[in-house]
């Protein structure tokens, strides 16, 4: 479990491939939940946010959804919130989703890829894809099976 997803830990390679960096927060997933209050703010899932409520590796997709949402709209998701208690407050209001990319960057995003970032980003993380599924699923959207 990585545990800080951000578009400032991922790096372009000569190739055009994605790559993941600073690991320095990531730790193995063993049979016990994490409870550490840990990573950028921006980028944490809701459930990080909750002193010893325990969560998953679903904490990494929420994050990388996140990420990429902020690349695709050059906007940073939840930027208005100034402190870490405003929006430790936000991300906890189950009701809060991202605004479709497509209302952001008019069509130019098919609904499937804006459909995969939305399931990502769910507020529960027992409704969040494992990220086995997102990976399929962007590999069936940009014909790459």
């Amino acid at each position: 479990i990585h545990r800080d997803i951000t578009p400032e830990n991922m790096i372009l390679n000569e190739a055009g491939i994605l790559k993941l960096c600073d690991f320095g927060l990531s730790r193995r997933i063993t049979s016990f939940a994490f409870t550490d209050n840990i990573g950028t703010p921006l980028y944490m899932a809701p459930e990080v946010f909750i002193p010893n409520r325990g969560y998953t590796e679903k904490c990494d997709n929420y994050s990388w959804a996140l990420s990429f949402w902020r690349c695709l709209t050059g906007e940073t998701p939840f930027g208005e919130y100034t402190n870490r208690s405003e929006l430790n407050l936000a991300k906890q209001d189950s009701t809060r989703i991202l605004p479709d990319i497509p209302m952001i960057l008019g069509s130019s995003l098919s609904p499937g890829m804006n459909q995969i970032i939305q399931n990502c980003v769910k507020f529960n993380p027992e409704d969040r894809p494992a990220m086995e599924k997102v990976v399929k699923d962007l590999e069936n959207l940009l014909g790459y099976n």
